[in-house]
């Protein structure tokens, strides 16, 4: 369905739609050529930002917000948490379970894949079922964030796999 509201917003916001699509195609092209990644899984937060986290004294002392728990790759927390710019998020996990090469790679895919869950859910709201007025979704947020990429990662996995990428 995702493919389907992309190519409905590209007709609407064609640079946008665009560059939308391309890093689409880069997530499904990373997924098809890493088909079993290496790297544990179990239940994540879903959501693990800093206005989720409870401090006391500079101590943490709780979690909220667990509508996004679900099961899947544990660096998928620190990935949503990076933002494609947060380095010492993945620092800081990174020297309290040092994170494999396969999961350095998992990163950047799976910050992606967040950030197109958001994408797909906006656009079916706008263009799906009933007709909706006035302009569609501006996504520039997303493309932004899309075209993030820090040093850290860069020194850990390479460069991004988008030309247009800055």
């Amino acid at each position: 369905m995702l493919g389907h509201w992309l190519r409905m917003h590209e007709a609407a916001r064609p640079d946008e739609g665009r560059a939308l699509r391309a890093y689409r195609d880069a997530a499904l092209r990373w997924f098809a050529d890493n088909p079993v990644v290496n790297a544990p899984r179990s239940v994540v937060h879903g959501d693990f930002v800093p206005w989720n986290l409870l401090f006391d004294d500079g101590r943490l002392t709780g979690v909220v917000d667990f509508e996004g728990t679900h099961h899947t790759y544990q660096v998928a927390d620190f990935a949503l948490s990076w933002r494609g710019y947060h380095d010492d998020v993945l620092r800081g996990y990174d020297e309290v379970r040092p994170l494999s090469d396969g999961e350095w790679a998992l990163v950047r895919p799976a910050f992606w894949a967040w950030l197109f869950i958001g994408i797909k859910d906006l656009l079916a709201s706008h263009y799906g079922g009933v007709r909706r007025s006035g302009p569609p979704p501006t996504l520039d947020w997303q493309v932004r964030h899309l075209r993030r990429h820090s040093p850290l990662l860069a020194a850990k996995v390479g460069a991004p796999p988008l030309a247009f990428e800055r």
